[in-house]
């Protein structure tokens, strides 16, 4: 599927379902290269995954303690993409139930926090806090064991006596 017609096909899904703030671009930019292997449409089911994570955590964390611009680093991954990218081979991302996120004027600290301490379903999540970015995914929403907490890239565990 061409970028086009992804981006015309998903954003008329996203928006019959009411979604303002996320766009078919950021949810996958098709076609974006890594390493020369392109990232794919994902398959038509794989938007209800999504919406799930825009619906929960993501609209959440967006109006959490003020309104800001969620920005998407990362979200649904193809196969070859996802490994060129060094994800895991049962990456969440390959189901469009994650995605690497930051959030205007706040740290990746502040956003794992906040799920950690606030979101009503954190049990269900998967976290990875990162130096630029924060991981979010919907694990516990799609049969895997959750919750899930992690850091990686050189942040120190600090954070993860919290989650415990």
């Amino acid at each position: 599927m061409t970028r086009e017609a992804w981006e015309a096909k998903a954003g008329f899904f996203l928006e019959a379902h009411g979604v303002e703030f996320f766009t078919a671009k950021e949810v996958c930019p098709v076609g974006r290269l890594r390493e020369g292997v392109p990232l794919h449409a994902p398959p038509p089911d794989f938007m209800i995954t999504a919406l799930n994570l825009i619906e929960g955590p993501l609209d959440w964390i967006r109006w959490y303690q003020g309104i800001a611009p969620v920005h998407i680093n990362s979200w649904y991954r193809s196969g070859g993409y996802n490994h060129e990218v060094g994800g895991g081979f049962n990456s969440l991302h390959l189901t469009g139930g994650a995605a690497d996120i930051t959030k205007d004027g706040w740290t990746p600290a502040r956003i794992a926090f906040a799920f950690l301490n606030d979101y009503p379903k954190a049990h269900e999540l998967g976290l990875g806090l990162y130096q630029t970015f924060v991981h979010v995914d919907i694990r516990g929403q799609l049969g895997r064991r959750a919750p899930a907490r992690w850091s990686g890239h050189g942040v120190d565990n600090w954070w993860l006596e919290s989650a415990a």
